[in-house]
């Protein structure tokens, strides 16, 4: 993993609560953590998300019966110098180490490469510069996010840095039921859009 830079840390200092919102927004009663690390664990350190178990009878009723079969899907967010295929090979490594070497492990989709832009970079900076005008408040900077996109090949073969800039709500129930985005946020983050494309012309 790589070491945050020292504008990571600065940026990660600078945001505020402890998760609170999001757990309340969502009734999490029994959080894994108190929350201290909070956003360096949401920014700076990887993950692996459990999407779900299967096996066994799951129908409707009850029914006696062993599952001769189960799976469990993942999938892993990663941080930069970290590499999918290292990573696939580490969890094979670990199941066989536990006993469960019969476990098979399948890539149901091709992977991302992790990626982070530097903080510092005048593209990013013109991000932020814009965002405090068009909005009228200190914007809120995160280093890293959970989300997956095309990042590292821009970065790799480019060499362009990468944001994400997004419209969303502590409520927005991303890639759930009912997600959803407020049009007063549409209609800002358009603004912005705009805004940022002209300070990109005009250097």
């Amino acid at each position: 993993m790589r070491a945050p830079s020292e504008a990571d840390l600065n940026a990660i200092a600078q945001l505020q609560g402890r998760g609170d919102a999001l757990r309340d927004t969502y009734n999490v009663t029994r959080p894994l953590s108190d929350g201290s690390d909070y956003h360096t664990r949401l920014n700076l350190k990887p993950v692996v998300n459990v999407n779900g178990f299967h096996g066994g009878y799951e129908g409707q009723g009850s029914k006696t019966v062993l599952p001769a079969e189960g799976m469990v899907k993942l999938d892993f967010r990663l941080v930069p110098d970290q590499h999918p295929d290292r990573i696939v090979e580490l969890l094979r490594a670990h199941l066989d180490a536990q006993g469960f070497s019969d476990i098979e492990i399948i890539e149901l989709e091709s992977h991302q490469h992790p990626a982070r832009s530097d903080l510092s970079d005048p593209f990013v900076r013109a991000a932020i510069r814009v965002a405090r005008d068009v909005h009228g408040q200190e914007p809120i900077l995160n280093p890293s996010s959970g989300g997956s996109g095309p990042m590292h090949p821009f970065m790799q073969y480019v060499g362009a840095p990468v944001i994400a800039l997004g419209i969303g709500n502590i409520g927005g129930r991303v890639h759930a039921p009912n997600e959803n985005i407020l049009r007063r946020d549409f209609a800002r983050g358009v603004r912005y859009a705009a805004a940022f494309m002209a300070a990109l012309a005009d250097g």
